[in-house]
């Protein structure tokens, strides 16, 4: 399915792609001059790539649903950091990258906050102490595959604080979170907070937005001339 078929205004979904997948070849002309050079600046190929992918994909699909180019959106930072797109009726976005994967999350239905990461990465103590309450540790803990669960934990506090616009000001202790796969809905900061998780291969997946709305994830399959195409993902965990 093309993105202009599936995707438009009033729209709420995310969209995951693969570096694997997608070619990044002829994708930097659809980034801003400092988008280019600070993907320019980075050592490791790899982490070149997700940035363009990324940015890219931001870009081309935010400029479909507004009807303009890419060259045209202008994007700032809110007071905490969580970037907005300046044009007239612009969706919220929100993007995030691990490994192989970008994740876009766009909502014009409410705030949106998406995060992806490596379930098998090693995790310090330091960084798990951080992160979660007494409680979480211990859940985590009872687990054959504790890294697995620690990423549900964190991925879901990631995607709420970057929906609520918090970024690293929020206390990821004071964040309650469901750690389970599947659809949650929390409270924080006097929002409602509506969260859905789920597992891909060694990645995990958290959405976090301000609407109670029925979520489309797709995947990216690939990108050519004729646009996006895209796979719709059950949104059932795996």
């Amino acid at each position: 399915m093309l993105f202009e078929k599936v995707l438009q205004l009033p729209c709420h979904g995310v969209i995951a792609a693969s570096i694997k997948s997608v070619s990044i070849v002829d994708k930097l002309s659809l980034l801003s001059n400092e988008e280019a050079q600070r993907a320019n600046r980075f050592r490791r190929e790899e982490d070149k790539q997700r940035y363009i992918l990324a940015h890219a994909l931001k870009r081309y699909c935010l400029s479909r649903l507004l009807n303009t180019t890419a060259a045209q959106l202008v994007f700032s930072n809110g007071a905490k950091g969580k970037p907005h797109c300046e044009s007239l009726n612009a969706p919220s976005f929100n993007i995030s990258h691990s490994g192989d994967w970008v994740l876009l999350g766009l909502s014009s239905k409410g705030d949106i906050g998406v995060d992806v990461e490596a379930s098998d990465r090693e995790v310090s103590d330091a960084v798990a102490n951080y992160a979660l309450t007494k409680e979480q540790l211990i859940d985590v803990n009872q687990f054959n595959k504790p890294h697995n669960q620690f990423m549900i934990y964190w991925t879901q506090k990631e995607a709420i604080s970057k929906a609520l616009g918090l970024g690293l000001s929020i206390d990821f202790q004071t964040v309650e979170c469901s750690g389970v796969l599947g659809n949650s809905i929390l409270e924080h900061s006097n929002e409602t907070l509506y969260v859905h998780s789920r597992c891909s291969g060694n990645y995990m997946f958290s959405i976090a937005s301000t609407v109670n709305d029925d979520l489309t994830f797709y995947a990216l399959n690939s990108w050519t001339k004729a646009g996006l195409l895209l796979e719709t993902m059950l949104n059932t965990p795996e």
